[in-house]
């Protein structure tokens, strides 16, 4: 039964993220014991102590077992040389880490696709966006379906972003670049906006400096959100 326990807690934990955190496990371990209080460990100070060292190591196995199998966000780490695998390829000096609040960082292909039909979706996503008006619900579906394809061109060959620019254009609008940072951990358009608030008093000393065609064009762009914030303060009075 223990067995089945860890089986189903690692397989649910491995879906939200690959790698996790000695934090992550204890608090599983916690709730397990939490929602099954029969399931408590005597003579433990936690009560939960033998299910967060076990949960531990079945982690890792579930992550070995994916890694043969070739589950490609597994495989990606598995394969770096270290004490495990001294063959391994060595990681080089630029290389990040993989980080462990980025969720199916290296995702596989979505069922019934392989690189060669993800390639043609690619294709298709290139034609759309030299349109004057690209079908936006298809561009944002076919981005969803490209992601696998994406990440894997990012992490193993690091294209320039020209490179990127090229093949993946839909990439650098507004609502994909939105969109890619929520496939990939979070909603990040609000974090974006609100760092953005933070750097707003020194951009605009920035933009009130510059001379010339850009300057003026500037100027305009600003004496439009003076009056907007003076229309908004006006309104809340």
């Amino acid at each position: 039964m223990k067995h089945e326990i860890l089986q189903k807690l690692a397989e649910c934990m491995y879906s939200f993220k690959a790698y996790r955190t000695d934090e992550d496990f204890a608090e599983v371990a916690t709730a397990l014991i939490s929602k099954h209080p029969c399931l408590r460990e005597h003579g433990s100070s936690t009560g939960c102590g033998g299910w967060k060292n076990s949960l531990e190591f079945k982690m890792g196995n579930f992550r070995s077992k994916l890694h043969k199998a070739g589950c490609i966000d597994v495989t990606v780490n598995g394969e770096r040389k270290g004490k495990y695998c001294p063959e391994g390829q060595p990681k080089t000096e630029h290389e990040k880490k993989t980080q462990r609040d980025e969720t199916n960082y290296l995702p596989n292909f979505p069922l019934g696709k392989d690189k060669i039909s993800l390639e043609k979706d690619r294709e298709l996503l290139v034609e759309e966006m030299r349109k004057r008006a690209p079908n936006k619900t298809l561009v944002a579906h076919k981005m969803d379906q490209t992601f696998p394809l994406r990440r894997k061109e990012i992490v193993e060959t690091e294209p320039p972003i020209r490179t990127m620019l090229e093949r993946w254009s839909a990439l650098f609008t507004e609502h994909e670049v939105f969109a890619e940072f929520t496939r990939r951990c979070k909603n990040f358009q609000n974090e974006f906006f609100g760092e953005l608030d933070k750097h707003t008093p020194c951009l605009m000393k920035i933009f009130k400096s510059k001379t010339g065609t850009l300057g003026q064009t500037l100027a305009e762009l600003l004496e439009q959100v003076e009056t907007r914030r003076n229309t908004n303060q006006a309104s809340c009075q």
